[in-house]
């Protein structure tokens, strides 16, 4: 198993490498390569239209644009998470509950 696993390293390195996302890259691969052995050992429990479905929309690249721009804007805070992070209360500290939420005894 050193053989294929080498060529693996070497894959992943360049996947690495190139994505704009590696992260999502190796997700979409080890996907793949799942269905592919899952279907191959006779373990996938898919009907093979699924299976080719879910083959296709692994390669359909529209579907997970969206997620990669998401990853590269999640690195930023937002000015949303900005005032949400300035107006929390402090570590540790307990928000009080509704008057609706309290034991009444």
């Amino acid at each position: 198993m050193a053989m294929p696993r080498d060529v693996d390293i070497k894959k992943v390195a360049l996947m690495k490498a190139e994505a704009s996302d590696p992260d999502l890259a190796l997700l979409r691969w080890a996907a793949a390569r799942g269905l592919l052995l899952s279907s191959l050992f006779g373990m996938l429990s898919l009907t093979e239209a699924e299976r080719d479905r879910m083959f296709e929309r692994l390669l359909d690249d529209s579907k997970w644009t969206a997620m990669e721009q998401g990853a590269t804007e999640a690195a930023k805070p937002s000015r949303t998470t900005a005032a949400r992070t300035a107006s929390s209360p402090p570590a540790g500290a307990r928000a009080a509950k509704p008057a609706s939420a309290r034991k009444r005894g």
